[in-house]
């Protein structure tokens, strides 16, 4: 038992190497390279088709695009840019460490190509398809393989409405069967997940502004609160230094007064003292007069 845990065990642990998943990377690498060669495609580069042609080459991957890039339209017409899908099918459960199915994901590719090579070609007389057609300059928009399928095959047997139909289903059950039903389920998982956390992230954002809002109205009444506070503590140390003044003058009076009525009941006094002094002589002498009027009289 613990030989099979062991032999199962251990593909796994292989597939989960940083070589395997380096291999991952260089095929996100690679179609990164095909789309360039495709984007870049100018017809003018390629001998057969211009006399001469130019040199150097226009494409960013050089001649070697130019003649990826006319190979894949020459065969699979405007379908070729889903070529980078399946570089990117393999490379991305290498990058994650996973084992990759490359048989099936070969297949259902190639069912894929077939069913947009078919739709192309169904809509090869569509205005804009013409357009792009002049610009890369091919004959079929599906291609030599389109052209075969759909214009010599499906389009001999039904109708342009059922052809498209049965192309179109081919090519939306591959692509889903590419991506696997899980995966599609866990990407909508997560993309509800982030847009609840997205939602869930402006509530808290609207409830920290309205805290914040809250919390700034209060530090603005505290301000204010400690400002009258403040205003009416300097208009009570004002009437407090205006009232000690005032006391303070008062008394200041208080004292002159008193200091002027001091000065009055002196000078009173020395005045009737000088008085008494000079009206004592004048009452001896009446005295001294009566006293000898008396004796006079008793004699």
């Amino acid at each position: 038992m613990e030989n099979r845990l062991r032999v199962r065990k251990e593909p796994q642990e292989a597939w989960r190497s940083p070589k395997v998943k380096t291999i991952g990377w260089l095929l996100f690498l690679l179609a990164l390279f095909l789309l360039l060669a495709q984007t870049t495609f100018n017809w003018r580069d390629i001998a057969e088709l211009k006399t001469p042609a130019l040199s150097p080459s226009s494409n960013l991957l050089g001649i070697a695009g130019d003649r990826y890039a006319w190979a894949m339209y020459s065969f699979f017409g405007l379908a070729a840019w889903l070529a980078p899908l399946l570089p990117l099918a393999l490379g991305l459960p290498l990058a994650l460490g996973r084992r990759p199915r490359i048989l099936r994901t070969a297949l259902l590719f190639s069912v894929a190509m077939l069913g947009a090579s078919c739709l192309f070609q169904l809509w090869d007389a569509l205005p804009g398809v013409c357009a792009v057609k002049e610009r890369v300059n091919f004959q079929f928009a599906g291609g030599t393989l389109g052209y075969l399928a759909m214009t010599r095959g499906l389009d001999e047997w039904f109708s342009p409405f059922g052809s498209g139909a049965i192309a179109g289903i081919a090519l939306a059950a591959s692509l889903l069967a590419m991506a696997g039903a899980g995966n599609l389920v866990s990407i909508a998982a997560r993309l509800v997940s982030w847009a609840a956390d997205r939602e869930n992230s402006g509530d808290d954002v609207g409830s920290d502004a309205a805290a914040s809002a809250a919390g700034d109205a209060e530090r603005a009444a505290r301000i204010e609160a400690a400002r009258e506070e403040a205003r009416l503590a300097r208009e009570e140390e004002r009437a407090r230094k205006a009232g000690e003044k005032e006391r303070q003058r008062r008394e200041h009076l208080r004292q002159r007064v008193d200091m002027l009525l001091g000065e009055d009941l002196r000078r009173r006094h020395e005045g009737g003292e000088t008085a008494a002094a000079r009206a004592a002589p004048d009452q001896r002498g009446r005295d001294q007069g009566l006293a000898a009027a008396d004796v006079a009289l008793h004699e």
